[in-house]
């Protein structure tokens, strides 16, 4: 998603009048994959803690998450903006969880079957919060370009003396 989003972004004439929009993409992908890390430590940490007694377990899990090392936003320049990088950078973020995500999710309670939310309940909630933000920038960039398209000079209308003049300049002709 981010990828053709940062072209469009990068073949504008003045791409860094989205960087708030390009941010709201960062802190929504970065709080997805604070999510996502989150989800498989405690995944990790539940496997960790089968020999804890149960009345102990939650405890020691919740312990072992908050162990966890959860990286800060990516960092964004504005040149990351108009070269379109930004989405390469966010890809790069993400990509070290995808393949985990997936055995976690292919493996994980379904939706409805917990007392709380379920594991891809969860990441349903931040893939929503990236779609909004693309959705936001999208907006953006469609109205810059409007308006943009509406303070472009007219193009003037050549007369019809003109036309033949450069009809017959075009041929060869001497006029």
């Amino acid at each position: 998603m981010c990828g053709p989003l940062a072209e469009r972004v990068a073949t504008d004439p003045r791409p860094t009048l989205f960087a708030e929009q390009v941010d709201d993409m960062i802190v929504a992908v970065s709080g997805a994959v604070r999510t996502i890390v989150q989800l498989l430590t405690e995944r990790d940490a539940h496997h960790r803690t089968t020999h804890v007694p149960v009345m102990n377990r939650g405890q020691t899990v919740k312990a072992l998450v908050s162990l966890a090392e959860v990286a800060g936003d990516p960092k964004i320049s504005d040149a990351d903006i108009r070269s379109g990088q930004w989405a390469a950078i966010l890809a790069e973020d993400a990509a070290p969880f995808a393949a985990e995500l997936a055995d976690h999710l292919g493996k994980a309670v379904a939706p409805g079957d917990s007392r709380g939310r379920s594991p891809s309940e969860r990441v349903e909630v931040v893939l929503r919060e990236i779609y909004t933000a693309a959705t936001d920038l999208v907006r953006r960039v469609r109205q810059a370009g409007s308006h943009r398209h509406q303070l472009a000079p007219k193009a003037t209308t050549t007369s019809e003396t003109d036309q033949a003049r450069a009809t017959l300049a075009d041929l060869g002709v001497e006029v």
